[in-house]
């Protein structure tokens, strides 16, 4: 395996723990996941955790890697936006 392609699947490992633990907040006692700009972070990081694990396999297969450093960025950033919103509302 390149170290591009652990590069990537460590990416995505960490886009995926961030989006689990959004979730988990969500699914404490008490709380309703109704909050639009929540829901639609979870949708988009799942769209980028796809886009990463199919690059994964292009790679392996000797294709390119795909740019998508920005939109991991971005996710992230929208993780953080969410996450602080949401310590600020307990």
């Amino acid at each position: 395996m390149n170290s591009g392609l652990i590069d990537n699947l460590t990416t995505a490992e960490a886009v995926l723990l961030a989006l689990k633990e959004q979730l988990a907040d969500q699914m404490e006692p008490g709380r309703r996941f109704d909050d639009e700009e929540r829901m639609s972070t979870l949708v988009r990081g799942l769209d980028v955790m796809t886009l990463l694990v199919r690059d994964a396999g292009r790679r392996m297969q000797g294709c390119p890697p795909a740019q998508l450093d920005d939109a991991v960025q971005s996710l992230l950033e929208q993780i953080g936006r969410v996450s602080n919103v949401a310590l600020h509302q307990h």
